[in-house]
């Protein structure tokens, strides 16, 4: 019995935390856990930042939480009557769904006649005159073939459920090819891609790493140990995770895949240190250094997200560096209990040692690059938006194409006015001005609000016409600025211009929109970027230091993590992969990883005094753990999301180079100096 307490007691933990995962567990994906002062649990009204506190004011005097679109095509046109009854009747079963506050179709859009309201529908067909409304360009092509209808959804539903209800009435018509999007949709995408990255993903990448360290120990013993060992620890620390109230968002949805991709190292190097020595106890005393290491250098990797501002990045560098923490103690405890010299010795891989002269080639190649590189990353792209995060094959990128090109725009703005006394039928002219200023503002396609009313009349109309319910409640009014692509991208600049152009009135205004919490966030991400880079390093180079002690072999040490960060920025420059959330974190991770590398060869080198016979000896399981990594971060390559696709195709590509450079350009110069 206690021979295998530790196995026992761990296993009991596991078990505890499984329960605890299972009941707490909980997962978000707004974009809102990235910005500086968000906590879990709290409303949007609470958080202390002017973009998300500008979305819960609109919320609260309009009533509708958030707002999706949907992009329906004729077979012909919607001036038909068959087309339009279609559209009539999706119109109705979408305002009966509980949840949506508001519907606006071109069929909503008043006619004005004296002090009447009639409609554009007339005789059971949509007018042309239509047309000529500069309300309508906002809901239907000229030629009629495309049109929009707009759903306002509450706040008294979870938006998943309510887009769930609408998927499955679109249905129905199928025949109006209908496609949705906007950020509740995004949401729900992002929600059920995070929820394969925690219960689909994850045994896949189990899976492939198992064939990797199959092929190079020959022991399925030895193989699941080092896999189910990163498994156990991070439940137990997601367990802890949770039981403090926390949730798992964009970021740290990953926290297992990376556990078992990167935890899984330090049994392998364990199990092949035993078969080497033939020798439990020996295999302890000789590895239990460069593996601890190994972890502290990955674990400063992570632990420089800590010192940043942005909560999702803490707890991802959190639960990471705690779980790879455990794993270290699990591997020296649990897996030094149960595991055994094999018959069957590891194989070398075909490691072998490529000489002085290859990796004279590869440092000049280093050099070559190095010095060229200014030149490249001058053009990195940064910054990102939801819409970013899906591949271009995805109907979300899809639809937003045909919005750009149909109705050349792709995100809305709101701006809310408000006065101390109440608008009169004066305002309007003040309010013609207004729309006319901000549509010349450059990036902005339409602003649309029901000029054509006088504002007394509205207030009378807008209880029977759900239209005007969307511009006019209470003592606000609201107006869409429709921003064309291009002014995405200059949204912020297209902020201060509205506000110079307000500020020669007697408003109060609110803009507000989703796309000022993206670039809140992007703002974020450089000086984040380098915080984390700089903090890395400087962990790193003072763990090294500390084992080596020779201030010429740590700095040797560090080649291989050096060149594998320029590479990766490299690599984003050409393939043009945008330096936002998820791909700022690439660089940290990719120096805690090929630093480990560094040190078990290093540390074999100083043994041995021989390269050749070092990379002989560390090299397969060199190897044999970064073909498991490329193995694990592969699955990735497999999510619809180019969020997730983009990070394994970095971590693959930097990995590689990482593990090459190591066992070449390292091993010949640290050679020379030992």
């Amino acid at each position: 019995m206690l021979k295998y307490k530790y196995t026992i007691m761990f296993s009991i933990i596991f078990a505890v935390s499984m329960a605890i995962v299972l009941k707490y567990g909980k997962i978000y994906s707004g974009p809102e856990v990235f910005l500086p002062g968000y906590k879990p649990g709290v409303s949007l009204a609470e958080i202390e930042d002017p973009t998300i506190k500008a979305l819960a004011k609109v919320e609260r005097l309009f009533g509708d939480h958030l707002n999706l679109t949907i992009l329906l095509k004729s077979p012909s046109t919607f001036f038909e009557a068959e087309n339009l009854r279609k559209l009539k009747e999706l119109e109705g079963k979408l305002r009966n769904i509980d949840g949506v506050e508001n519907v606006l179709s071109v069929v909503d859009i008043p006619r004005f006649e004296g002090f009447s309201v009639r409609s554009y529908v007339e005789g059971g067909k949509l007018a042309k005159d239509v047309l000529k409304d500069p309300n309508a360009s906002t809901f239907i092509t000229k030629d009629g073939k495309y049109t929009l209808i707009y759903c306002a959804l509450s706040a008294k539903r979870p938006s998943r459920e309510v887009v769930t209800q609408i998927k499955e009435v679109l249905k129905s018509f199928e025949e109006l090819s209908p496609m949705m999007f906007g950020e509740p949709v995004i949401d729900q995408e992002l929600f059920s891609e995070l929820a394969r990255q925690t219960f689909v993903y994850p045994p896949l990448i189990f899976s492939f790493i198992l064939i990797v360290f199959l092929l190079q120990t020959r022991s399925l013993k030895g193989s699941l140990l080092s896999l189910i060992i990163p498994v156990m620890a991070s439940v137990t620390i997601m367990a802890i995770h949770f039981s403090l109230g926390n949730f798992l968002n964009i970021l740290t949805v990953m926290t297992l895949s990376y556990l078992i991709i990167i935890g899984s190292a330090y049994g392998l190097h364990f199990y092949n240190g035993v078969q080497f020595y033939e020798n439990v106890g020996i295999a302890t005393k000789r590895k239990l250094i460069p593996i601890m290491f190994s972890m502290l250098t990955t674990v400063a990797g992570f632990t420089s997200f800590i010192f940043l501002d942005i909560r999702a990045f803490k707890e991802l560098g959190i639960l990471v560096s705690s779980g790879l923490a455990l794993v270290f103690v699990m591997v020296f405890t649990f897996m030094r209990e149960t595991v055994s010299v094999s018959s069957k010795k590891p194989r070398s891989l075909g490691i072998v040692y490529l000489g002085e002269r290859f990796a004279e080639t590869i440092l000049f190649f280093m050099i070559v690059m190095a010095l060229v590189s200014p030149f490249i990353l001058r053009n990195i792209e940064i910054g990102t938006t939801g819409l970013n995060y899906f591949k271009k094959s995805s109907e979300i990128r899809r639809s937003y194409e045909v919005l750009s090109k149909e109705f050349h725009f792709r995100e809305p703005v709101y701006l809310v006015l408000e006065k101390e006394k109440p608008f009169t039928a004066l305002d309007n002219k003040k309010l013609a001005e207004i729309m006319k200023s901000i549509e010349k503002i450059e990036g902005v396609s339409k602003v649309s609000f029901p000029l054509d009313i006088p504002i007394p009349l509205m207030r009378i109309f807008v209880k029977n016409q759900p239209f005007l319910k969307f511009f006019i409640k209470g003592k606000a009014l609201r107006m869409i600025i429709n921003l064309a692509p291009e002014g995405v991208t200059k949204a912020e600049k297209i902020k201060e211009d509205i506000s110079k152009i307000l500020a020669r009135y007697e408003y109060y205004y609110t803009v507000a929109g989703t796309i000022f919490v993206w670039v809140k966030i992007n703002s974020e991400i450089l000086s984040s970027q380098m915080e984390s880079f700089f903090i890395a390093l400087l962990l790193i180079f003072a763990m090294v230091f500390a084992i080596f002690r020779r201030l010429i072999i740590s700095l040797t040490t560090m080649i291989p993590i050096g060149f594998t960060a320029l590479m990766n920025f490299i690599n984003m420059t050409v393939l043009h992969i945008n330096l936002e959330l998820s791909t700022s974190i690439i660089t940290s991770m990719l120096m805690g990883l090929v630093i480990d590398y560094s040190i078990h060869i290093a540390s074999e080198i100083k043994r041995t005094k021989s390269a050749k016979v070092a990379v002989e000896n560390v090299g397969p399981a060199i190897l044999g753990n970064a073909l498991g990594l490329i193995a694990g971060f592969s699955i990735l390559l497999l999510s619809p999301l180019a969020l997730f696709s983009n990070i394994a195709i970095l971590m693959i590509l930097g990995i590689s180079i990482g593990a090459f450079v190591t066992l070449t350009v390292e091993t010949w110069i640290l050679e020379k100096f030992i």
